[in-house]
C-alpha cells in the first residue's frame, strides 16, 4: 500500500505527518512525501541569460546597499536551486518522522490538485494524507482548495486533518 503525504512547506501543512506516521508504522504502508512548488516562487530571482551574473547593487541602486552585491541566476539555475532545497525539506521530514525511509519527490507545477493527482495516477498511489484550512464560503472561492479538489477528484481516499491551531483559533 502507498500513502502520498502532501506538503508545502509550512509548519501547518507539516501537523498531518505524526497522524501519517502512525498509520504508516502501524500498516507498513510505503511512505511518499511530494511537495509542488510554484513558479511564481520559483522564478523570483532569475534574471535572463544575458543579463549579468555579477553585479554590483550600487550600479543599479546607487544609494542604496554601497558595498553589497547581488547574484542573479539563470531560470534553469533557479529551478535546480528550489528542487533541490525542496529535496531537502522533504528528506528533513522523512528522516524525523519516518525513520524506517519513505520516498520523496519536488515537482514545480501552477496547479498543485492536478500535479498531486497526475502523480497518483502515475505511480499507483492508494491514499493521499493531508492538512486543510477547512475554508469554506468566500474564502474558498479566494483561496481555493487543493484539499477540496483532490478530494472531489475521487482518484484515491483522501485522509484530511484540519490542525488543533486552526480548530483553537475558529472556537
Amino acid at each position: 500500500m502507498k500513502m502520498l503525504i502532501a506538503l508545502d512547506g509550512s509548519p501547518f501543512s507539516e501537523a498531518i505527518l505524526p497522524k501519517a506516521a502512525a498509520i504508516a508504522e502501524g500498516t507498513g504502508t510505503e511512505v511518499i512525501l511530494m511537495r509542488v512548488l510554484n513558479p511564481a516562487d520559483v522564478y523570483t530571482t532569475w534574471r535572463t541569460e544575458d543579463a549579468p551574473t555579477d553585479f554590483a547593487v550600487n550600479e543599479v541602486f546607487p544609494t542604496a546597499f554601497q558595498q553589497d552585491r547581488v547574484m542573479a541566476e539563470s531560470k534553469d539555475q533557479a529551478a535546480d536551486r528550489a528542487l533541490h532545497d525542496g529535496r531537502e525539506y522533504l528528506e528533513e521530514q522523512a528522516h524525523r518522522f519516518f525513520p524506517g525511509g519513505a520516498r520523496t519527490d519536488v515537482t514545480i507545477g501552477e496547479h498543485v490538485a492536478q500535479e498531486l493527482l497526475e502523480y497518483i495516477r502515475r505511480n499507483d498511489v492508494d491514499f493521499i494524507a493531508m492538512a486543510t484550512h477547512g475554508r469554506s464560503g468566500i474564502a474558498k472561492l479566494v483561496m481555493g482548495s487543493v484539499a477540496s479538489e483532490v478530494l472531489q477528484s475521487k482518484a484515491v481516499p483522501v485522509l484530511l486533518m484540519r490542525p488543533d491551531v486552526l480548530v483553537a483559533a475558529a472556537a
